[in-house]
């Protein structure tokens, strides 16, 4: 059995407010949504009834590898074969800790519930293997509610795993993820969902994806192919006036990763070499621009890496003259190819989900999803889409083609896109210099926010001072 602190998402299961599903039931849907933890609390059944239930429930649970803890009653958790009891405050009056670990014995999971900084610091010294704090929210079995203000105290001084819960909803899920939690409990969250699966696995979506974002900030470099990425502007090459002015954009915008055209490279030139402009430090990342179909793409790439480009490629393959949209079959068949030719391929498509993953599938390193067309300037218009890529594709996504302003690539960096590559954009302004300052920073800010984690938008006004009892 993994250890407790190995899960983050923990659901209290009570036919009560299953809209008449059974226990067994919703904890099937459940575990198949991805909840770590399954807790039984039917506090309306007879004592027959709640052993065969928990026997029912342990047995489900050992087979889908999931903890199955039963509230208030070590001796049914005995009985069953559970994982382990969980203790309320009212519980441990007639079953002291030292007394529920006689019953299920050693190996077995003790959970306590405590509602104050003070019963937390009690169950700190106790015998037990997690604590719950809460109701964090208001709820309909308790008067009172603790609010997430002191969350990072209790995080502070927890020195047992701590799982949060009281009335947390999809709603209020970032108020205490921005406070630190990673651990939660929910009861009606999810078991009051229609569609319980769906729901469960939103909520352990957003838990992940928090984890991840606390390990970004502890590490937050960027690696493709083996290489770290500090700068997470990748800057293209083309529109330039002059390889002496690229020069000046690259040195003032440090970018580690630079994409050019082959056919504007000329290896065994004795005099203008657009590689001779481009800062030693920088990848080049040759793409595959002019390419019809997967056959051309792939010449192209053999003819960068002989030429001594390295073996970093960005496949482009573009049949259509008049909006310049990538062919996401000719790409995938050009990955295919390159992948097994040791190339680091960076995939250049129109946002498609599936196509995503089979281009990971293929070995594709990242996948670069057009924000809009090439050269348009018209910012992120395929946002919705990029935002699920950014979701559920695990390799790195980096926005391409049609990035008109700082803030668009900001915009990208904010719903986790892995980087930015722009062009156009820099090429073309009045000031390319400081335009690739701008770009620059807009990409650090937008991480930040990302990283920092953003609050949810809403429909209604909340005060950000109190409005009433001030003028008593």
């Amino acid at each position: 059995m993994s250890k407790i602190c190995d899960y983050n998402l923990y659901l209290v299961i009570s036919e009560e407010y299953g809209l008449g599903r059974s226990a067994v039931e919703i904890a099937k849907l459940a575990i198949s949504g991805g909840v770590d933890i399954i807790q039984m609390r039917e506090k309306s059944k007879a004592m027959d009834e709640l052993v065969k239930l928990a026997c029912e429930l342990s047995n489900l649970c050992e087979e889908k590898r999931v903890i199955f803890i039963v509230n208030d009653d070590p001796l049914i958790a005995r009985e069953s074969g559970a994982s382990g009891v969980h203790l309320g405050q009212e519980d441990i009056l007639k079953y002291s800790i030292s007394m529920a670990r006689d019953i299920i014995g050693k190996g077995k999971i003790i959970g306590v519930s405590t509602h104050s900084l003070a019963q937390l610091n009690r169950a700190n010294e106790e015998d037990v293997d997690y604590i719950a704090y809460g109701p964090i929210f208001p709820t309909k079995t308790k008067d009172y509610f603790l609010g997430a203000k002191d969350i990072k105290e209790v995080l502070r001084i927890a020195k047992k795993p701590v799982f949060f819960i009281g009335g947390i909803n999809l709603s209020n899920l970032n108020e205490i993820l921005k406070e630190g939690a990673k651990n939660i409990a929910v009861i009606r969250g999810i078991i009051q969902a229609e569609d319980i699966i769906g729901r469960a696995r939103s909520f352990k979506d957003r838990l992940i994806r928090e984890k991840e974002r606390a390990e970004d900030k502890m590490n937050d470099m960027l690696t493709i192919g083996g290489r770290e990425i500090n700068n997470r502007l990748f800057i293209g090459t083309g529109k330039f006036s002059s390889y002496e002015l690229m020069r000046n954009v690259l040195e003032c915008a440090e970018p580690d990763v630079v994409t050019v055209a082959l056919r504007r490279v000329d290896f065994g030139s004795k005099t203008e070499n657009i590689l001779d402009y481009v800062p030693k430090k920088c990848i080049i990342m040759p793409n595959t621009s002019g390419a019809r179909n997967a056959d051309e793409a792939v010449r192209i790439a053999r003819l960068a890496k002989a030429s001594g480009a390295g073996n970093w490629i960005k496949i482009e393959v573009i049949q259509d003259n008049k909006y310049l949209l990538p062919d996401n079959i000719e790409t995938l068949k050009a990955t295919e190819v390159l992948v097994k030719e040791g190339f680091v391929a960076l995939a250049y498509m129109s946002p498609d989900l599936s196509m995503a993953k089979r281009l990971v599938d293929a070995g594709a390193a990242a996948i670069m999803p057009l924000g809009s067309p090439i050269g348009s300037n018209r910012g992120i218009k395929t946002r919705e889409l990029v935002d699920i890529m950014v979701q559920e594709i695990k390799v790195p996504i980096i926005v391409d083609a049609g990035l008109g302003r700082p803030s668009d690539a900001c915009e990208c960096m904010e719903i986790g896109c892995a980087a930015v590559l722009v062009n156009t954009a820099i090429a073309i302004a009045d000031d390319p210099a400081n335009m690739a300052k701008a770009f620059k920073e807009a990409v650090i800010a937008g991480r930040r926010a990302y990283l920092a984690g953003l609050s949810s938008a809403r429909i209604c006004a909340t005060p950000s001072s109190p409005l009433t009892g001030f003028l008593r």
